[in-house]
């Protein structure tokens, strides 16, 4: 096992980091590798057979390392990342072409990256694969990258539930790789940094084998984020260790917004990729925090007032003016401000989210997170028209919760897929109509079949 940590820093923001790799119970080579630079960190899964799979992942995070970390210059940008993953793509297939024992090989690719765009310091998270990118903010544990395999596709068109989607025989389909075509399509997705939040990088050795639930548990738990890579480790290799267990946890420890750090950790992306949850409580504190010397600033001015004698009428017996300064008034609005902030970005975390529930026994689309958010209650916008007693018992559950959904458009996606699944499940009914015969002779009448001709 290898477990590797440390700690850097890319354009302002400082990052702590830890590692681990395992070749797991079963397997006798392992076909993971993974990457650490500044600011980068790439986490790749082989396949092709031994030797494919090991030469594929360690040629995908060479290749992403010396074309980003060899620069020697930034700061990145996103497309930067996404080129370096086509750069990966196109030395694992030249070699597969060129060597015919490694013919086929191919690998996941995941990375995180610290990039500047639009004049702001981004996360950037690039994928091709089932290898996953989580977040952990404000105890919200959520994937930020979309499985390209077939059960993930099937999980996000509604077509199979969670459970289903964890114990799929197909669930280790990959319907997108670096190296096994010549051209890759890569995803990519952006995150303001926020003090305080952790990544994670993994490979499915580590998914298959721990559920989110007890992923989240361990990111909640454990500060050190190599002790924390080790747990998931050992976790992943006592429920079976089936496979390679690849991973890196990735800690923001200053985003290098000052002391309140990000208010907004929004996601830049394409208008149908999802948007993150976070802990609302968590937001309110870190709005409204106050520095440690929150004293000194009240009391700056006061001392003058403190020394006159008060006015009978207007200070209670025994009790000292306080001095109304700039400094105070300052304050004051600064807190208003982030308070306002706050709302009007709670409202839009709010308008900017979907989800399919259930309303007076009707499967309904509504506006909003499922269960509300602070004082954001969701507004139902479509009525679907499909009862609740026509839903399979498997969806139920999931309905009952709330299906999330980043755009009206993906919530109506899911509601067309769940009708298909309604009516597949539907007995077909034959009808029968039953005529009088009328009868227009009472001889006997003869039918010969036959074949031939003339």
């Amino acid at each position: 096992m290898s477990d590797p940590e440390g700690s850097t820093s890319a354009a302002g923001v400082r990052l702590r980091w830890g590692g681990a790799s395992d070749v797991g119970q079963v397997r006798e080579v392992n076909q993971d590798s993974l990457f650490v630079g500044t600011g980068l960190f790439v986490v790749a899964d082989g396949m092709g057979g031994h030797a494919g799979g090991e030469v594929a992942s360690r040629l995908a995070v060479e290749t992403m390392g010396a074309e980003l970390e060899g620069e020697g210059s930034g700061p990145w940008r996103v497309l930067d990342l996404v080129t370096a993953v086509q750069a990966a793509n196109d030395r694992v297939w030249a070699q597969s072409e060129h060597d015919p024992k490694l013919a086929g090989m191919g690998t996941t690719v995941v990375a995180i990256g610290i990039v500047e765009e639009d004049d702001e310091t981004r996360v950037a998270i690039v994928n091709v694969g089932d290898s996953r990118a989580y977040r952990l903010s404000g105890g919200n544990l959520d994937q930020v990258s979309d499985d390209h395999s077939l059960v993930g596709e099937l999980f996000r068109e509604g077509r199979l539930t969670a459970d289903e989607a964890r114990i799929h025989p197909q669930k280790n389909i990959v319907t997108r790789a670096v190296g096994i075509e010549r051209y890759v399509d890569v995803d990519e997705f952006q995150i303001l940094p926020r003090t305080g939040d952790r990544y994670l990088l993994c490979s499915d050795g580590l998914t298959d084998e721990v559920t989110e639930d007890e992923i989240a548990a361990v990111l909640r738990s454990i500060d050190e984020p190599e002790a924390a890579a080790q747990e998931l480790v050992r976790q992943a290799n006592a429920a079976g260790g089936r496979d390679n267990i690849t991973l890196i946890v990735v800690d923001i420890v200053d985003d290098g917004m000052g002391p309140t750090g990000a208010s907004d950790a929004r996601r830049e992306s394409l208008p149908d990729d999802d948007d993150f949850s976070h802990d609302p409580d968590q937001d309110t504190q870190s709005l409204l925090a106050v520095p440690d010397d929150r004293a000194h600033l009240q009391r700056a001015g006061t001392g003058s007032a403190a020394d006159e004698p008060p006015r009978r009428d207007e200070v209670p017996p025994g009790k000292a003016p306080r001095a109304i300064t700039v400094r105070s008034l300052a304050f004051v609005f600064v807190v208003l401000g982030l308070v306002g902030g706050g709302a009007f970005l709670a409202y839009r975390y709010v308008q900017d989210t979907y989800h399919v529930g259930l309303e007076d026994d009707r499967v309904v689309i509504f506006e909003g997170r499922p269960g509300g958010f602070l004082w954001f209650d969701p507004n139902p916008v479509e009525d679907t028209g499909i009862d609740v007693d026509d839903v399979p018992a498997a969806v139920l559950d999931d309905l009952e919760a709330g299906v999330s959904q980043p755009t009206l458009q993906r919530a109506r996606r899911y509601v067309t897929n769940l009708e298909d699944r309604i009516e597949d499940t539907r007995p077909s009914v034959t009808t029968t109509t039953t005529r009088p015969t009328t009868t227009t002779s009472t001889e006997p009448t003869t039918t010969t079949t036959g074949v031939g001709g003339g």
